[in-house]
């Protein structure tokens, strides 16, 4: 019994050290979960390390459209949906988000 309690410290210890750096699927969830529950400004700061580097999939650009129009900026919007729109051109979801963000920056062309 005694030679489990080293493993059990060190196990605890590896998983307390590492659970402050989520991945990139986990700070989506997260940013998701901001955006549900009606907290744009912790979404915002939640998506920050996923923007640290230029994000190249086109989720995660999809969901940065969606926090900025949701903390009031179609203008950021619109430029995250068109670059998650180019990203996956067959989304019509993504699409129509990028245009719906024109609508909202007051562009109707």
């Amino acid at each position: 019994m005694g030679g489990d309690s080293p493993r059990r410290a060190s196990h605890g210890r590896h998983r307390r050290d590492t659970s402050c750096h989520a991945g990139p699927f986990a700070r989506r969830l997260l940013v998701q979960t901001y955006l549900r529950e009606g907290r744009p400004g912790k979404a915002i700061e939640a998506l920050q390390p996923l923007l640290a580097d230029p994000p190249t999939d086109s989720d995660t650009l999809a969901l940065a459209g969606e926090v900025s129009m949701q903390n009031g900026d179609p203008t950021a919007a619109a430029r995250y949906f068109e670059q998650a729109a180019a990203l996956d051109p067959k989304n019509a979801g993504k699409r129509a988000a990028a245009g719906l963000s024109h609508l909202a920056k007051g562009e109707n062309e």
